[in-house]
């Protein structure tokens, strides 16, 4: 047997050699095969900002953490705050934002200084201040569609779509799938510890039933 944890978008790339011949386990195999090919996974792009102070808590906006949601491409933003023990010793601050779907493929298709470019041009429409000279001290990005491991994000299943991941429950044969996407905890460790831990009962269940002798 094996445990296939592959994403979803890089599953439905692979064929599976040689199609089987029992009848049973074809019928598995087609099940499995369709399931993979009908999942939603959404993308998604992550930009960090590090401003050198946290001015959405000044008393102009007095943004205590949190988020603020946005009709633009940006979506929501993120307001980190450091630690309590560090809150008074820094002024420094951190913008979250996570764009989804469509949006996340244009921020994706760009460079990070682009990226980073875009995403300040969009927050200064609320908050200008992320403009001054020297506010960002440091910036990140990540386009999980970029992954060339993954190519996507997080499982978004419509309602029809939710009996793909209970047909991926059940081996396909000797092969078992696994992955956060393939549980009901999507885009969550707990979903992928979840799928791990219920694959590997379903071989060790496999190997013990082959190997219990009666006497």
């Amino acid at each position: 047997a094996v445990i296939v944890t592959t994403a979803v978008n890089i599953l439905r790339q692979l064929t599976f050699e040689p199609l089987v011949e029992d009848k049973n386990v074809k019928h598995e195999q087609r099940k499995s095969l369709q399931a993979i090919d009908d999942f939603d996974i959404a993308t998604s792009t992550r930009i960090i900002l590090q401003t050198k102070r946290r001015f959405w808590e000044d008393a102009k906006y007095n943004i205590q953490g949190g988020f603020s949601k946005t009709n633009l491409p940006i979506g929501k933003i993120y307001y980190v705050k450091p630690d309590p023990e560090y809150v008074e010793s820094t002024k420094q601050g951190i913008i979250l934002v996570y764009t989804l779907k469509n949006d996340a493929l244009i921020f994706g298709s760009l460079t990070k200084e682009q990226v980073k470019l875009e995403a300040i041009e969009q927050i200064a429409e609320f908050h200008p201040e992320i403009k001054e000279e020297d506010m960002i001290e440091k910036y990140f990005v990540h386009g999980w569609s970029n992954q060339p491991s993954y190519r996507g994000c997080v499982a978004f299943l419509k309602a029809n779509q939710f009996n793909n991941v209970r047909t991926l429950w059940e081996p396909m044969g000797n092969v078992h799938f696994a992955g956060d996407a393939l549980s009901f905890s999507a885009g969550w460790i707990q979903g992928a510890l979840e799928s791990g831990l219920k694959a590997s009962y379903q071989v060790y269940a496999r190997g013990k039933k082959r190997t219990t002798r009666k006497y």
